[in-house]
């Protein structure tokens, strides 16, 4: 009985900020586009993410930005091996969620930056071995872009992203195009 109060309570408590008076904009964003791996004995390794993005409205300008992303990245010829022993490619998934703020500057052309926590896990593949291990990594994002919004409900953008984990994970840059959809 005290857990169905609790959560009762804790919906009725997070449903009036975020639905309250305001009738405020979500967006589902689809992004996908160029990474950059850099590793820490100085390497650089190029691939590519796509992410999907869910960010509910706070407010008029401030939303929460909750992503998925997938990231791969393949060893460079001549180059070092990635950042562990023979690795030729590192598959790294991850979620992140941090609030995002819209600059009001023009109606339609709206740059944005945000920050926030993210969860990586790393998955490298070392074909001489036969291994595949993998790590598991917190960390902070930052990131910026700019979104065009194409009349009420849809949009296409840019963005910048940089990830950097506190354990062993090499930390990322990646730039992507971003299309999305207002409800």
């Amino acid at each position: 009985m005290k857990k169905i109060i609790f959560f009762t309570l804790l919906f009725i408590f997070f449903r009036y900020p975020l639905y309250g008076e305001g009738s405020f904009d979500h967006f589902f964003v689809f992004s996908s586009g160029y990474s950059i791996l850099h590793d820490y004995k100085d390497n650089n390794h190029s691939g590519f993410n796509f992410s999907l993005n869910y960010e509910p409205g706070l407010m008029e300008n401030l939303h929460v930005d909750i992503s998925l992303s997938f990231s791969v990245h393949k060893k460079q010829e001549g180059s070092a091996p990635l950042f562990r022993s023979n690795y030729d490619f590192c598959h790294s998934p991850s979620i992140s969620l941090g609030p995002k703020y819209y600059l009001p500057f023009l109606e339609k052309f709206k740059p944005f930056g945000g920050a926030g926590i993210h969860l990586t896990v790393s998955i490298s593949r070392d074909h001489v071995k036969n291994e595949t291990p993998a790590s598991f990594s917190p960390g902070v994002y930052v990131k910026t872009g700019f979104d065009y919004f194409w009349g009420r409900k849809f949009f296409t953008g840019f963005e910048t992203y940089y990830k950097w984990c506190f354990a062993d994970i090499p930390h990322s840059a990646s730039f992507k195009l971003r299309l999305g959809y207002v409800y």
